[in-house]
């Protein structure tokens, strides 16, 4: 049961098609371990919530080797028709990962609200939003790669759906949650950014409802600097 609680616990986050949000360049490397960790053992998968995963998670590709030979055999003893999904149906806040993962009750709407630093990894996405609705991703942050520019790589601003001052990266990663609201048909956030940009405070408040998902930007500098807002729609 302990591990069963360990495996299902980072699904607690995710959108409804059981993917991670993209957290800068980290890509979706908790979500393929996780999965890949259950799929595994799916012979022994008798929870119906790990049942879902081995039955509707992505299949590793060709060039996992290791992992085909892994997964090899491995047949989960509980049909798909008794899986249930390890989704949440509510909102939930994760401060460690300085996440929000909005969800309207009773849609498949979802929004990960980054407002604050992922002490896991440690990319810096200042309040950059990842976005799912009606059966598809229609915004996600740019996986990129380390290569050779690995500061500007893994610190990015420019991979997120978010603001962009100066056309530089955020000089830090602070951040906070100002509240969170749940009302009849929308979930509403607000969080707010004093450290990213010297002498910027970025506020931007998120309205996920049934319909558009609302994004409110406020940006206030003694200064003037050029502002670029970034999304990174999906096809």
């Amino acid at each position: 049961a302990r591990l069963e609680t360990i495996f299902l616990a980072s699904y607690r986050m995710y959108a409804p098609d059981g993917r991670g949000p993209i957290l800068g360049t980290g890509g979706e490397a908790d979500t393929t371990v996780d999965t890949y960790a259950i799929q595994s053992l799916a012979g022994f998968a008798t929870n119906p919530a790990l049942a879902w995963v081995c039955h509707t998670a992505k299949t590793p590709g060709l060039y996992d080797l290791g992992l085909r030979v892994q997964l090899r055999g491995a047949v989960c003893p509980l049909p798909a028709e008794k899986a249930v999904s390890p989704i949440p149906q509510e909102t939930l806040d994760f401060p460690r990962y300085g996440g929000l993962a909005m969800r309207l009750p009773g849609t498949d709407r979802y929004c990960y609200f980054h407002y604050g630093r992922e002490v896991v990894h440690g990319h810096r996405n200042k309040l950059s939003v990842n976005a799912y609705g009606k059966g598809a991703w229609f915004v996600r942050n740019v996986a990129g790669g380390y290569q050779h520019n690995f500061k500007a790589f893994l610190e990015t601003v420019a991979s997120a759906s978010t603001v962009m001052v100066d056309g530089r990266n955020a000089d830090q990663d602070t951040g906070e949650l100002l509240f969170k609201q749940s009302q009849p048909g929308a979930e509403i956030a607000s969080a707010r950014e004093t450290g990213a940009w010297k002498d910027v405070e970025h506020e931007r408040t998120v309205v996920l409802t049934k319909g558009p998902l609302i994004v409110i930007d406020r940006c206030k500098a003694d200064a003037e600097h050029v502002y670029d807002w970034l999304s990174h729609p999906c096809e």
